[in-house]
């Protein structure tokens, strides 16, 4: 299409397409319409024009249905693509299509030349994801409706159907076995002779820089070289440990969506830049320039030495009022799907790991930790996971922080069929999966999490590695999860920064900085003058008892 500067002044201009799909009612639910394609021209002056092509994938196109193909489907019938400066202006060129005008009630006439209509001759189920496995419905267990309770759904046919009061849930003893994630797991077998550990196979995480994820002769060498002590450090303690058996160095990962300005460039100590909040980023329309942002955010990552970005953060909003919309590109899963794609990219050509979040359905900031989060698999899809998908398939993000909300009664770091069943099977995913910031070994429990797809708990202390460590030595199943969790972990980070500057042969040695020997001289003398205050009072107590 040609795009006109027609104005006085110049300037850039997004092209926005929307879709109308056919929709039945008591069929699958659909927007009356919804954004499918956009660009952002370059800079015209006054009077100048330029060419625009946009191609909308079939994928974007269909409508999950939960229901009863269980998979996404492309329904028969006709299929409006309109131009406009917006939804509501897409929607109007839509209605002027159709013959409507303001006679019908809209506020101003449409404009039908710029819409195009597609008719699809029969229904088609697009039910191959891009991994090339099964699409199915995967997490039934999210609605109240799999715990027997019909709430019933807002409806396009049917405007009364908008919830006026709030409604009262008792939970039954499905929904509150669900919840304890810690008593969901099993333990395996005591017997863990099967399972090799502590060999010296002169293995280093630098030697395994491009080595394929599958390439199990040569994994299973540097698994073999871990012990049972640094697996759950490496999975446990967010990698922030080394390693010294395969020359892991300590790696360090930190916030945010708006830029790494908590630490300083190592070169001059000055801060690290700043960046504006992603609604504003996302606001543009502009990916080229969301790619370049990814690229300089990767830079400060580099001059700051730090290995993982805890960025972009992709989750919806769902309310004006969310506490951390600032940090979330939009209300709409494709546009925030698209700049996300482009901002990993960016991140990732610099050897970053970006660690896109929060994973998922965190679309609340009070009360967040734990909250039962419920919904169906078509608004989960075609939403909530549209935000995060095209970095997971198109991008091959490397890493994701999950959330701390619960995914119906399923805390989401062991949620299978998000974890396991989405991001390794549908998506074709080997990103890291890492928790939001550990603090709860119940909600965030490592046994549970492992065995249904999690990698990696955010936390540099030694309580998750205390809760852990024990059972690990007798639990072959845990064992297993361990070793596979350390085998995605470490294939991320050969492929980083982190091995910047690593030898194949070069070994790591882990030592104690002067700043950390002097604090702790420096606790050991307080902890010496509590006690001797603690005796003296102590004393000074039995002393008035005596005079008494």
């Amino acid at each position: 299409m040609e795009v006109t500067n027609t104005g006085t002044a110049a300037g850039k201009s997004v092209v926005q397409v929307y879709l109308q799909q056919p929709y039945t009612a008591g069929g699958i639910e659909k927007s009356a319409v919804q954004l499918a394609a956009f660009a952002k021209t370059d800079v015209l002056q006054p009077g100048e024009s330029c060419q625009v092509e946009l191609t909308v994938d079939r994928q974007d196109m269909a409508s999950y249905d939960y229901k009863d193909a269980k998979t996404y489907v492309l329904d028969a019938g006709d299929y409006y693509f309109a131009l406009g400066n917006g939804a509501h202006d897409a929607l109007n060129n839509i209605l002027a299509a159709r013959g409507k005008t303001v006679a019908d009630g809209m506020d101003y006439e449409g404009d039908a030349a710029l819409t195009y209509r597609w008719s699809n001759p029969a229904k088609e189920l697009l039910n191959q994801s891009y991994s090339g496995n099964e699409i199915t419905n995967r997490l039934d267990s999210a609605s109240l409706e799999y715990y027997g309770y019909e709430t019933g759904y807002l409806t396009r046919s049917d405007w009364t159907t908008f919830p006026e009061t709030y409604t009262d849930l008792t939970a039954t003893d499905k929904m509150i076995a669900d919840i304890d994630a810690e008593g969901s797991y099993e333990p395996g077998s005591s017997d863990i002779s099967s399972i090799i550990t502590g060999q010296d196979n002169q293995m280093t995480l630098a030697k395994m820089t491009g080595v394929a994820f599958d390439d199990t002769e040569a994994w299973d060498k540097i698994l073999n070289q871990l012990t049972v002590d640094e697996m759950v450090k490496i999975v446990t303690g967010s990698g922030l440990s080394p390693i010294p058996s395969i020359a892991y160095p300590a790696m360090f990962m930190k916030d945010g969506p708006q830029g790494n300005n908590q630490r300083t460039y190592t070169e001059d100590g000055s801060t690290a830049t700043g960046y504006c909040g992603e609604v504003v980023r996302a606001s543009t329309f502009n990916t080229e320039l969301l790619r370049r942002v990814g690229e300089a955010m990767g830079e400060d990552w580099l001059r700051t030495d730090t290995e993982g970005a805890y960025t972009p953060a992709v989750n919806i909003h769902r309310t004006p009022y969310a506490g951390r919309n600032f940090e979330y590109f939009s209300e709409d899963g494709y546009l925030s799907g698209q700049m996300a794609l482009v901002e990993v990219e960016g991140l990732q050509s610099k050897g970053i790991i970006p660690y896109i979040k929060h994973f998922a359905l965190n679309d609340q900031e009070t009360n967040r930790q734990g909250i039962c989060t419920f919904s169906n698999e078509q608004a989960i899809r075609e939403i909530y996971l549209k935000a995060f998908e095209a970095a997971f398939t198109e991008g091959a993000v490397k890493g994701t922080m999950g959330s701390f909300n619960r995914i119906g009664c399923t805390w989401s770091g062991a949620c299978a069929g998000l974890m396991k069943d989405i991001v390794r099977t549908e998506w074709g995913s080997t990103a890291i999966i890492d928790t939001d910031i550990a603090i709860n070994t119940t909600l965030q429990s490592v046994f549970a999490g492992l065995e249904n797809g999690s990698t990696m708990w955010a936390t540099s202390g030694t309580v998750f590695y205390a809760h852990v460590i024990n059972q690990a030595s007798t639990d072959a199943k845990l064992l297993e999860n361990l070793r596979e969790a350390c085998h995605i972990i470490l294939y991320n980070l050969a492929d980083s920064i982190g091995v910047n500057g690593l030898s194949p042969t070069a070994h790591v040695v882990e030592t104690t900085p002067y700043w950390e020997a002097a604090a702790y001289a420096v606790i050991a003398v307080l902890a010496v003058i509590d006690l001797a205050a603690v005796v003296v009072l102590v004393r000074g107590s039995l002393g008035k008892k005596k005079e008494a």
